[in-house]
């Protein structure tokens, strides 16, 4: 009986903490350092990981930028034009993972102080991918593009900086005045263990602390249906603007079977070197 105790314990034991590891598991989708050259545009340039399968899903691993070069690839941002965006086609992937157990995203990206008051980069989710008007006006406001999870670094009067979940949810954040570069963290969470339910709840927006990654400054709940097709960088404030230095999303994955059978191997193994100990 003790034996068969022992058992169950170790089993249960070794299941919950593989749970706990594999239930916070990332696959990278997408990733770019910008390595390119501060002399040549974003526009047309391949991010550095992208993963097939958006590519299946419709997307496209070429980023679309302005025509001046007011984004480089280097990531600097900075031109003539009052503003502009560059983004990557997501193509169907993040809609067709809504309301599954893979529906959680996270988008990282280290974005420099822009240099200009009132001036702003920003990163994040949009509504559309394709069409002119992204390139032109105000990308993170703008009706048709549509951020609707955006995270702007913008340089007020006072130095500070501010976030901003999008022009679909109307939530803001002033953390105060950081010099730094800051690294913003957004997370988007389609999954029913997230309470997304497709009725009135469909999705959750996280943004995390530049000064905590591990802190939520607020969340948003979206209460009717979304469409998100475009991930990517807008900008506002002619001249030198500032740069991003990285850019990275991610989708929380889920262990195979296979795993967990390892797993339950393991804690048998075990037993059994520690019945030969006894």
């Amino acid at each position: 009986m003790i034996m068969k105790t022992q058992l169950r314990h170790l089993l249960a034991t070794t299941l919950v903490a593989g749970s706990a590891v594999f239930a916070h598991a990332q696959t990278t989708l997408i990733s770019d350092g910008f390595s390119g050259s501060s002399a040549t545009s974003l526009n047309g340039a391949a991010a550095e990981t992208f993963s097939s399968s958006i590519v299946t899903a419709g997307g496209s691993a070429t980023w679309r930028a302005p025509s001046d070069s007011a984004i480089r690839a280097d990531g600097s941002i900075g031109g003539t034009a009052a503003n502009g965006a560059a983004y990557l086609n997501l193509g169907s992937y993040i809609n067709d993972a809504m309301g599954t157990a893979t529906g959680s995203f996270t988008l990282t990206a280290t974005v420099a102080k822009p240099t200009g008051s009132g001036s702003w980069v920003s990163v994040g989710f949009f509504k559309n991918s394709a069409g002119d008007n992204s390139l032109s006006g105000s990308s993170f406001t703008d009706p048709t593009l549509g951020g609707y999870a955006t995270a702007i670094n913008r340089r007020g009067s006072d130095g500070s900086t501010n976030f901003f979940a999008g022009s679909e949810s109307n939530n803001a954040f002033n953390p105060g005045n950081i010099s730094t570069a800051v690294t913003f963290k957004i997370e988007l969470d389609f999954t029913a263990d997230g309470g997304y339910n497709g009725t009135n709840n469909f999705g959750t927006v996280r943004f995390y602390s530049p000064t905590n990654l591990n802190d939520v400054s607020f969340s948003y709940t979206y209460t009717s249906a979304i469409s998100l097709e475009g991930i990517g960088i807008s900008y506002a404030g002619a001249g030198i603007v500032g740069s991003v230095d990285s850019f990275t999303l991610t989708q929380s994955s889920i262990p195979e079977p296979s795993t967990y059978a390892a797993l339950i191997g393991a804690s048998v193994l075990g037993l059994a070197a520690w019945r030969r100990r006894r």
